[in-house]
């Protein structure tokens, strides 16, 4: 009689996820979102800026606000 840890078929601590499981978590590929990304970062740090410049980073503050509510719209 020999013992399955002898046969070296299986692996100690190995776990093999059942396919309708890894069907269900799979993450289909998604293209890249660093356009949109590099948009957002401009409508926030613009306006803040000429804020700080005009030397009233409240109103930059606030201008950053309503580019991002702006952007995320769908209108702009």
């Amino acid at each position: 009689m020999t013992s399955s840890l002898s046969s070296g078929s299986r692996r100690r601590g190995r776990f093999t996820i059942p396919r309708p499981v890894r069907e269900l978590l799979a993450m289909p590929p998604m293209p890249s979102r660093r356009r949109s990304a590099a948009i957002a970062a401009l409508c926030t740090a613009a306006p803040v800026l000429v804020g700080q410049a005009a030397q009233d980073p409240a109103l930059g503050l606030v201008a950053c606000t309503g580019a991002l509510a702006a952007l995320y719209s769908g209108r702009g």
